[in-house]
């Protein structure tokens, strides 16, 4: 058996500067992309 994994880091922070300027990002840092209140995107690999 292999054991085959992969992962996606993005750490630069031009991304997370260039995320906030564009106001993708959640004004509390909370995921609710359908919710109510939802009005931003939260990355999974905030450092």
């Amino acid at each position: 058996m292999a054991i085959t994994g992969a992962v996606n880091l993005s750490l630069h922070p031009a991304k997370y500067v260039a995320l906030s300027q564009s106001r993708f990002l959640s004004s509390d840092g909370r995921c609710r992309a359908f919710g109510e209140g939802g009005d931003g995107y939260v990355p999974g690999n905030v450092p």
